[in-house]
């Protein structure tokens, strides 16, 4: 929210449990820079959940970007909005540590995926590497074992745990919330 003189720019509570509620490599692109909220704005990414996240409030149980904002309840009258503009000014507020571990957490798991990029999963190493000898798409793909599989998933599922913690730490609810329910943010006025 903006007021009259366009000084204070404020997310409540409310608006940075909507993000964390929708959590996620978008919300951490999104607090990233505006590259991330773009993209986060054009996706018409909406859900619903049956339970509100642990914190958020009961009534927070889906959500929709749509038109240049992400509002919750996604099926009914809106009690809550955020806005690219909102998001965008509230990512400058981050500090310099916090940002510095998203960039890190999306360079994670960005080489996460992409590590497997190569891999095939069909179970049949040597039946699969002679039948696509030569074969520029699918020939010498690496057929993980069932350890590198495994520890592949067991990173995945850390990667996204560290991606709650440092969203609740970018987003000020890990318990250092401003206790009037709203976080004032100030920009520099020339």
């Amino acid at each position: 929210m903006n007021s009259a003189g366009g000084g204070v720019v404020a997310l409540t509570v409310e608006q940075r449990w909507l993000l964390m509620t929708m959590g996620g490599r978008q919300i951490v692109d999104a607090l990233i820079g505006p590259g991330g909220v773009n993209h986060l704005m054009q996706s018409r990414w909406s859900s619903s959940r049956v339970r509100a996240v642990q914190g958020a409030p009961e009534w927070m149980v889906s959500f929709e970007t749509r038109g240049g904002k992400i509002v919750s309840p996604a099926f009914d009258e809106p009690r809550v909005t955020v806005t690219a503009a909102q998001i965008n000014k509230y990512a400058k507020t981050i500090p310099a540590e916090v940002r510095s571990q998203l960039e890190q957490l999306a360079l994670d798991r960005s080489q996460h995926t992409w590590q497997i990029n190569d891999w095939c999963l069909c179970g049949r190493e040597a039946e699969c590497l002679k039948a696509h000898e030569g074969d520029p798409l699918y020939g010498g793909r690496h057929h993980p074992s069932k350890r590198e599989y495994n520890q592949h998933l067991a990173d995945g599922l850390r990667i996204r745990a560290y991606e709650k913690v440092l969203l609740a730490k970018a987003l000020r609810l890990d318990g250092r919330e401003a206790e009037s329910g709203q976080l004032e943010l100030f920009e520099a006025v020339s």
